[in-house]
This record gives C-alpha cells, sequence and structure tokens, in this order.
C-alpha cells in the first residue's frame, strides 16, 4: 500500500511544470463571439498542478456552450529549490540533524548507528551496504544514515523563510542501502507531519519519493523542515536520502469573454416542382446587414428557377453564415394518347389506359382511375395531371361491330374410312384446333373426335364453334349354321353376328337370327348395319347350304354272317354320289378289326386276319364326303349275329 502511494507521488513530481513565479503568465484564449449552438474549448496553455474556473470545474479546460465572463486561476510550482544544499553538492553543510558524521570503525566510515556520511556510493561507507548511487544517476553525493535505536531523532532538518498564506509543495528521495528492517521516515514542518510515515521498501538501492504540499500561515514566515527516522531497531534500518525540494506554489488568473450571435433566419421552402415553363421565386431575405451568395454566383437576396436544378444560397451577418438547399424539378405536361378511335366487337370490351403513373385522372363519367373498360359504343375523354396539376386531355370514339356466327354439326356421324367437310361458312379468316388455317376441312378420324374453329371476321371480331365428329364402325358380319349339309326336311339356322340391324336375303327375314327348313341347296346372304344420327353404314356376307335327300343313305344295325345268303355282310346301303369313303369297325375295346375305303366292300364278320368275330355289338365310323360340300361322320353301332 505504501509503496504504491510513494511510487504516485513520484509518477506526479515527474509531470509538475516548473516556472519562475515573476515572470510566468496564465492564457485561457482570446475574447470571441460564437454563433448559436457552437461551442469553444478553453484551455490553460501550461501544466500547471491545479486548476480552478468561475463554474467550479477543476480541470485544465472547460468547454463554452453560452455566453458569459469565464475565468480561471492555476497554480504552479516556482523553478527555484528554496532548500539549499538538497542534492548534497556542498557536502554536510546548511543543515542539521541529530545524527553525528560517521566516525569509521572496522565495516567502514558508517559501522556505527546514529551516524551519515556523505558520499557518492553507499558501499563506500559501509562494506554490508549495497552499492547504491545517487538517485540522479549521476555521480553526486548523496547522504547515507545507519539508523539510530534512539527515537525521534531527525535526520535531516533546515529552515527557511516563506509567504504567509502561500502553498509549497515538498519533496524528497530515498531508500534502503541494507534489505533488514528498512527505516519508517517521518516528514514535519514545523513540527507537525506532512502525511503520514513512510515505510522504506526492503529492496536496496530502490529510490522512493515523498511528496505534499503545504500552505503557511496567515503570519507564517519561516518553515523548519524536518525527516526523521521512526524506525529505532539498531540491526538493519539503514537507508539513503537525496534530491530534497521545497519551492513555492504560484497562482495565476486569465478571463475570457464569450459571446453569441445568432445565424441568418433562411428558408427556400421545401423541394418543389413546378411545371415546364413556369417560374419559381426563392427569396433568401434575412437581416438587413446580411450579404448574399447563390449557386450560380448571383447576390441578390431573390432568384428566380426555371428549370430541374439544386440550388443553394449562403447568407451571413458578419460572425455567422446560414445556408439553404433546395431541390427544384421540373414536371412536364402529362403526353396522354387513348388511340385511334375505333370498332370493337359486340360482347367485348376496350380497356384504355391513360398512362403517366402517378398522375391523377378525371374521365367524362367523373371516375379516376388511370384506366378506363369501354363496352358501349360513345365519345370518351380523360383530363390527365399530375401532383401540381399540369393538365393535358385525349378522346377517343368507340363503335360497335357484328361478330360472325360460324355453325357445324355438333355431332356428325359417318361411315368409318370415309371423309367428312367441316365447313363453318364464309369468313375472313379461321383457324382450326389442328392448326389448319383453310376455310373448310375434310377429316377421318379413326375415334369420336371434336374439331373446333375460330373464324374472324374483317373487322377482326370473332366467334367459334365446334363439331364432334363420330366415326360409326363398318359391321364385320360373320355367320355361324347348324349344319352346312342338311338333309332335306331338316330346319336349318343361320345366325349373324357384327352389328346392330340384320337383313336376311334382301327382306326376307330380319333380326340376327333365321330359323327356316331349307328345300334346296342354295346361297344364303345377310346385311348387318350400324346407325348413329340417321347415318347407316352397312356390310353383308353369304353362306352356301347343301341340301340332300339324306333317306337314300341306310345302315342296318344288325346282320349274320353265316353264309345262308341272307344278311351276310355288313355296310351302308341305298343310292349315294360320293367323292370320298372311309369305313372302319371297332371291337367293345376300340381295337380295329376292319377297315376299307372301296364303296362296294362291306365287312364279312372277320379281322383282318381272316378270323371270325364272336357274337356281339360293335362300333363303325363312316367318313364321307360328297359333292358341293364338306366331309362329314356317321357313327353308330351294329349287332354281329351268327
Amino acid at each position: 500500500m505504501k509503496i504504491y502511494l510513494v511510487i504516485f507521488f513520484t509518477i506526479f513530481l515527474d509531470k509538475i511544470a516548473f516556472a519562475q513565479c515573476n515572470n510566468d503568465t496564465l492564457t485561457i484564449g482570446q475574447d470571441t463571439t460564437l454563433c448559436t449552438g457552437q461551442s469553444i474549448t478553453l484551455h490553460a496553455d501550461q501544466a500547471y498542478i491545479s486548476y480552478l474556473w468561475n463554474n467550479g470545474t477543476t480541470a485544465s479546460s472547460i468547454q463554452v456552450t453560452t455566453p458569459g465572463i469565464y475565468y480561471c486561476r492555476a497554480k504552479i510550482v516556482d523553478s527555484s529549490n528554496l532548500v539549499v544544499n538538497g542534492d548534497f553538492y556542498f557536502g554536510s553543510m546548511f543543515f542539521t540533524s541529530n545524527y553525528i558524521y560517521g566516525t569509521g570503525g572496522s565495516y567502514g566510515l558508517l559501522s556505527n548507528e546514529g551516524q551519515f556520511a556523505i558520499s557518492t556510493n553507499a558501499s563506500y561507507t559501509h562494506i554490508n551496504f549495497s552499492a547504491c548511487i545517487d538517485h540522479t544517476s549521476g555521480t553526486g553525493n548523496f547522504m547515507i544514515v545507519n539508523g539510530s535505536a534512539t527515537a525521534n531523532q531527525n535526520v535531516w532538518c533546515q529552515t527557511l523563510s516563506v509567504y504567509p498564506s502561500t502553498d509549497y509543495i515538498f519533496s524528497a528521495w530515498f531508500t534502503s542501502v541494507h534489505p533488514t528492517n528498512p527505516a519508517i521516515l517521518n516528514f514535519s514542518i514545523n513540527g507537525i507531519s506532512i502525511g503520514a510515515n513512510v515505510f522504506v521498501s526492503s529492496t536496496t538501492c530502490l529510490w522512493q519519493n515523498f511528496f505534499h504540499t503545504w500552505t503557511s500561515g496567515i503570519s507564517q514566515t519561516t518553515a523548519n523542515i524536518c525527516i526523521t527516522n521512526q524506525n529505532i531497531n539498531p540491526s538493519g534500518n539503514d537507508f539513503a536520502i537525496d534530491d530534497i525540494y521545497f519551492a513555492r506554489v504560484c497562482e495565476f488568473h486569465d478571463t475570457v469573454v464569450v459571446d453569441y450571435d445568432t445565424y441568418p433566419n433562411i428558408n427556400l421552402g421545401n423541394d418543389t416542382l413546378i411545371c415546364t415553363g413556369d417560374t419559381l421565386h426563392l427569396d433568401a431575405t434575412a437581416d438587413t446587414n446580411s450579404t448574399y451568395l447563390w449557386k450560380y454566383g448571383s447576390t441578390n437576396p431573390i432568384f428566380d428557377a426555371i428549370i430541374s436544378d439544386t440550388l443553394w444560397v449562403d447568407v451571413a451577418n458578419g460572425y455567422c453564415a446560414s445556408s439553404d438547399t433546395i431541390i427544384v424539378n421540373t414536371s412536364s405536361y402529362p403526353t396522354v394518347n387513348l388511340g385511334h378511335d375505333t370498332t370493337i366487337c359486340n360482347g367485348d370490351s376496350l380497356l384504355i389506359d391513360a398512362g403517366n403513373s402517378g398522375a391523377n385522372y378525371l374521365w367524362q363519367d367523373n371516375s379516376t382511375n388511370s384506366q378506363y373498360l369501354i363496352s358501349n359504343s360513345g365519345i370518351y375523354w380523360v383530363n390527365v395531371y399530375n401532383n401540381i396539376h399540369c393538365i393535358n386531355t385525349d378522346t377517343i370514339s368507340v363503335s360497335i361491330g357484328n361478330n360472325p356466327i360460324p355453325f357445324l354439326n355438333p355431332n356428325l356421324a359417318f361411315c368409318q374410312g370415309d371423309s367428312v367437310k367441316l365447313d363453318p361458312g364464309n369468313f375472313a379468316n379461321y383457324l382450326w384446333t389442328n392448326g389448319n388455317q383453310q376455310s373448310y376441312i375434310w377429316v377421318k378420324p379413326l375415334i369420336s373426335t371434336n374439331y373446333g374453329v375460330i373464324v374472324w371476321d374483317s373487322l377482326g371480331c370473332f366467334d367459334s364453334t365446334s363439331a364432334n365428329v363420330i366415326p360409326i364402325e363398318i359391321p364385320k358380319v360373320d355367320i355361324i349354321s347348324n349344319e352346312d349339309t342338311i338333309c332335306l326336311g331338316n330346319t336349318l339356322i343361320l345366325e349373324a353376328s357384327g352389328g346392330q340391324n340384320y337383313i336376311w336375303n334382301n327382306g326376307i327375314s330380319s333380326g340376327n337370327i333365321w330359323q327356316f327348313t331349307p328345300a334346296k341347296s342354295d346361297v344364303y346372304t345377310v346385311t348387318v348395319s350400324n346407325s348413329f344420327n340417321n347415318v347407316e353404314c352397312k356390310s353383308d356376307t353369304s353362306i352356301f347350304i347343301y341340301t340332300r335327300d339324306c333317306n337314300t343313305l341306310f345302315i342296318p344295325n344288325a346282320f349274320s354272317p353265316n353264309g345262308d345268303g341272307l344278311n351276310d355282310d355288313f355296310g351302308p346301303v341305298g343310292e349315294f354320289n360320293l367323292q370320298s369313303y372311309e369305313f372302319y369297325i371297332y371291337n367293345r375295346w376300340g381295337k380295329l378289326m376292319f377297315s376299307t375305303k372301296d364303296i362296294n366292300k362291306h365287312w364279312d364278320g372277320k379281322d383282318d386276319n381272316g378270323e371270325y368275330m364272336p357274337n356281339g355289338v360293335y362300333a363303325y365310323l363312316l367318313r364321307i364326303k360328297e359333292p358341293l360340300i364338306d366331309s362329314y361322320m356317321l357313327s353308330g353301332t351294329v349287332h354281329l349275329l351268327r
């Protein structure tokens, strides 16, 4: 704690400026005039030890923002040291001490307590003292002390003449020369301590400073300054003193008058717009003694603006100057074009735009939008004006025309594979959904397809229509019969498929099934149609049916191959015309017993090896091909009886 205090004194003393009290002056500035809102810093021109301004501020400078008289009282230390031989240049002269000068001994000049010596190195006076040198780092003298065991012994004293009621500063430097039991120093003037006791650091050769201010009494003319060691321990307690300083503190003062003047009051107004060709009168008139300077060099208080520009003016009244700036923009008259007089299609509307985004609008019906929607014939006008009422007007006449009326059959059917013509009528322009631009198109879609067309007349009016073109499938006719060859008197059933409607043999019968008894072999035809929307698509096919008298062919159901000449063999009998003939006999286990392709050869009851077959039931199969008809088979059983 005490070491830090001493170090503070050291730093403070180093920063003190010294001056000759009789020759120094204080200057805080010149009398001045400021403009409203400005400030000035008043600053003392030297590093004084204290300041006191008329507003109580104790800093070296103050900030002034109001008019008034400002003064400062500052104190500074006189550069003349009143202590005689404070650096011991003259040895042990000009001071008194309760200590005696060193008498010497086995350790050196200061072998005994309560003695002092003046030397350039502490080790010269005692062999156990550190080799400390003068505080000022030179080769000069300083005082080395071997501390006394007797209390309140003055180490150093000197009496000086002083002025009554005057401030003085006192400073002294000290250090331990032996680390054991460092000294405790007390500093006093006229027997009164100035400051607290100082505990000297045990670090040897570390010079420390004691600094204090002292004010003499109102009748005091002398100051007896003494340094006393309060440590009475004879062991160690060895120290040195140097550069003892005592000087007068001088006081100076200075006064400054600060006045304020007002700025010229000018106002060119807000930034503004004028119509092209108009003139804006700008008036900067302020005080009667003011001077003026405009952007382009004019010195009159009034300036006329006629173009877009950023204009400024400087106005001065002697001490203070003001300036103002105004941005003047010119606005052209709105350009309005509603377009040429025109005709619109019936049911359409025309959106006209007066343009000029951000402007104001007034139409013939008092509407105020920038756009106007027209759906009736008439004459329409608009007034367009900007925010400074530069106005322009335009008019348009609108007529209503008739729209074209195209027509296509909405559901147009045709037979698949054919082509159909789509013709909406006679117009100026066409656009079909397939991109074609002809007046009509031929189409043959495979599936139902919608074809649309837009038509325009010569005025550009348009309309559209469409047709759903429906292909009707050509019937794929098929006939099936219960018999390809039929016996006379039997019923024939013919069944047709593949369409919606059926007509047999030119209207003999309708429906897809025809049931009748044919009288002869013949070709039978069916006509089949599909229809939609009064369109009928037809197709026909035919079938040949062979008719014969089945009663001429007889197959017995028993025979007796016993050689009696009656029913001795088995086979078909009767009259018939055959192109081919196959005859097979099988026993009950499916084994082939007999076969022939000769219509005149019958089975005689033997197998292919000539062996007689036993009585029993045998199966036969007869495959016959007659002219004009496909081959067919007859089968059954026969009893063999011997």
